[in-house]
């Protein structure tokens, strides 16, 4: 399977490891097969098959640290980035000296980063475009004072929920 996965025939690899996954007896040893096809499945753009086999790989062994760097790299490439930083975290606690992982970790944080950013900066858009509207509203009286219009003189002074401020009733 490796030397297939060297080559780039990734389907080869993939049937290989497959294969040799069936055979295999050790739970250490699975457990770096199962990652191993999913670094094939990962390279195809299978995340969803390369996050399946990295689960495997960890639920064979815990502690094999390039199973969750697979699982954390196939959980980025779904855009599920607080849980890649979990696997991330947990691949570098047993293999603190993986310099893959460590450059993996170094992008995801900044990817995560970026993400929080943009999230903020979407966030304080909404919230100027919220304002933005009441205020308008206000200046226009399409605001509290247009509901008693819409009321009428009548029922000015009934309960009328007012679909700006989200109340029943004004003084």
């Amino acid at each position: 399977g490796k030397d297939a996965m060297t080559k780039g025939e990734l389907h080869e690899a993939i049937r290989h490891f497959t294969r040799a996954i069936e055979l295999c007896d050790n739970h250490h040893d699975a457990a770096v097969l199962f990652a191993n096809r999913s670094a094939a499945h990962f390279r195809l753009g299978r995340a969803n098959e390369a996050r399946g086999d990295a689960e495997q790989s960890i639920a064979k062994d815990p502690q094999y640290a390039r199973g969750h760097l697979r699982l954390a790299m196939a959980l980025r490439n779904m855009n599920l980035l607080d849980a890649a930083q979990k696997h991330m975290e947990e691949c570098l606690k047993w293999d603190p000296e993986y310099s893959l992982a460590k450059e993996e970790a170094t992008s995801l944080a900044a990817a995560i980063a970026e993400r929080d950013r943009t999230a903020a900066a979407k966030l304080a858009e909404q919230r100027d475009k919220a304002e933005q509207i009441s205020d308008d509203r206000l200046r226009s009286g399409e605001g509290c004072q247009g509901m008693r219009r819409q009321a009428g003189p009548t029922y000015a002074n009934s309960f009328v929920h007012c679909s700006f401020c989200n109340v029943y009733g004004h003084d």
